[in-house]
């Protein structure tokens, strides 16, 4: 295990927590556009529930192996690949020019979000050794979680064209 005075508290709060509302919020996020992206990329119901389920499918099943990962090499290391990925994945995703690309992407959104979750709390915990202070940049962890659920549907409506 690293140092906890290793990495600066403020700066690994915000990303952690920023981390927890992307993770949070891609989970929801095409269920509002979901009729929008069949309509222009084609696929029937059944590649539908892929694009949501393809995501929270392998969050929830890598979640605890990517726990592991972060224990054994390192919190920052694993949170960094996670975050490349979730970009790449991300980019993939907004670019996808079948349903099937589709659920691809969101499938390795979902490896990414398995491997920023874990190593995010981690690193609040080895940046924040002061029990008080941990407590409240966890809060601040959870509250970006949190408040995706809200934003999610919200913006996938926004970024939604009216037809």
């Amino acid at each position: 295990m690293q140092s906890s005075t290793r990495y600066s508290s403020v700066p690994t709060t915000a990303a952690a927590a920023i981390a927890s509302f992307l993770v949070g919020m891609d989970v929801l996020i095409v269920n509002v556009a979901l009729p929008t992206i069949t309509a222009e990329l084609g696929g029937d119901m059944a590649t539908q529930q892929w694009v949501v389920d393809g995501y929270s499918l392998l969050f929830a099943a890598l979640l605890l192996f990517a726990g592991n990962l972060a224990d054994r090499w390192g919190a920052k290391r694993v949170f960094a690949a996670g975050a490349v990925l979730f970009a790449a994945a991300s980019l993939f995703s907004a670019f996808a020019w079948s349903m099937m690309a589709l659920v691809v992407g969101r499938c390795l959104l979902g490896v990414a979000s398995a491997l920023i979750l874990p190593a995010s709390m981690s690193l609040i915990n080895e940046a924040n050794p002061d029990p008080r202070r941990r407590a409240w940049a966890l809060s601040l962890w959870g509250a970006g979680g949190a408040s995706a659920s809200a934003v999610g549907p919200l913006l996938g409506g926004l970024l939604t064209p009216i037809h």
